[in-house]
């Protein structure tokens, strides 16, 4: 390496100079000291003393001597292999850069020098410039530190996220319990195994608790009071202030669109109809400060995710930055969906199937819709509450 930085040097000091190619022999030579001149004299003198040498052929000699091409084929070979790994994208430019010099056919034209940057760049980094390829080799570095900068702010707000909901460094069957009483007060129970499957039971009279109690099988909230109207929209019409049962709109049809022709159209031009779903929360700061949650990490397919329950969500949810950084297989669906949340309408296109989900000791294949900007990985609808029975937890 610091022979090649050597040759680049006089190269440099060259533009400046109106020299003959033997002239810049001669300057070169007078830069070589110690062992490097001796070596200098003694090719000179094999030569012959009447014989002048080149600025090419010294460069020659000097490689062949310096540079052996042994050397040359294993660092060629690194760069082939070189990957940013843990370094950061400033890192692994330097390297790069370092390694591109003996491997000048790889990065001869500016296409081929950004494509073999990409593809040395983290799948998160590629998934965010593979559509931003323009401009220069410098202009492409730069996007790739702006967007190394931001993938890192997200998932330090993710890990901040996470830790408010409770320790991730424990089981992933470990969750918090936060519940809110009729008189705002709020209690939060200690770290509780995971849910067990309990059969319904008839409904019970309880006398009002004022606060969690502690039991040998875990933590039991007290009943929740009856929910009022204005505390939640009316699954209709979407308006505060009533039940849906009371709601005084049409009722919204949810079987399938009654004219056949129409159907079949939908289905070839759009794979079916339009769907709509529903979840509350799709962040953990839309959650309001007094409502129950209960959420967690959890093992998904052997990789920690925080997991919401939401009673309020139509279907289970992934969020569609944990199927991309984890590689999840997801599918197309048949019908197309639009998913209303707190933060607006998402449009949702494909699902994973039988996402295996680890809670205790048990694996539950989840089947979940994508749900692109959703900063929660995974959201457990009331469907999967009622399929696998768990309203009630101890």
């Amino acid at each position: 390496m610091e022979a090649e930085n050597f040759l680049r040097m006089l190269e440099s000091k060259f533009g400046l100079l109106n020299c003959t190619p033997v002239q810049k022999t001669l300057f070169a030579a007078q830069q070589l000291h110690g062992a490097a001149g001796a070596w200098w004299a003694n090719h000179v003198a094999s030569m012959g003393t009447d014989r002048q040498i080149t600025w090419d052929e010294f460069k020659d000699a000097f490689r062949a001597h310096y540079i052996p091409a042994g050397l040359i084929r294993r660092k060629a070979r690194e760069f082939a292999a070189l990957k940013q790994g843990n370094r950061s994208v400033e890192e692994y430019c330097e390297e790069f850069n370092r390694l591109a010099l003996y491997a000048p056919e790889q990065v001869d034209t500016p296409a081929k020098r950004k494509d073999r940057f990409l593809e040395g760049l983290s799948a998160e980094l590629q998934d965010r410039l593979n559509l931003n390829m323009g401009g220069t080799f410098a202009e492409f570095v730069n996007n790739a530190i702006v967007a190394e900068d931001g993938y890192r702010r997200v998932m330090a707000e993710r890990k901040r996220s996470a830790s408010a909901m409770g320790p991730s460094n424990g089981p992933p069957q470990k969750f918090r319990m936060v519940y809110t009483t009729p008189s705002g007060q709020r209690y939060r129970s200690a770290p509780v195994p995971a849910p067990v499957v309990r059969p319904p039971q008839p409904a019970q009279q309880r006398p009002p608790v004022p606060r969690p109690q502690q039991s040998q099988g875990g933590f039991r909230p007290p009943q929740r009071p009856n929910p009022q109207p204005g505390s939640f929209p009316c699954y209709n019409c979407g308006r505060p202030g009533h039940f849906s049962r009371e709601c005084p709109h049409p009722k919204k049809s949810t079987g399938q669109n009654p004219s056949r022709s129409n159907s079949t159209n939908n289905n070839r031009n759009n794979r079916g109809p339009v769907r709509s779903g529903r979840v509350n929360n799709t962040t953990l700061e839309e959650i309001p400060e007094n409502s129950p949650i209960l959420a967690g990490m959890f093992s998904v397919r052997d990789h920690p995710a925080l997991v919401l329950f939401d009673s309020g969500a139509s279907h289970s949810f992934v969020s569609g930055f944990f199927v991309d950084k984890y590689r999840l297989p997801r599918t197309l669906m048949r019908a197309r969906y639009t998913i209303k949340s707190a933060g607006g309408q998402t449009p949702a296109l494909y699902e994973v199937d039988k996402l295996p989900i680890t809670l205790g000791s048990k694996v539950y294949p989840t089947k979940c819709i994508v749900l692109d900007g959703c900063s929660i990985d995974i959201i457990l609808g009331m469907p999967w509450m009622r399929q696998h029975k768990a309203m009630r937890w101890t």
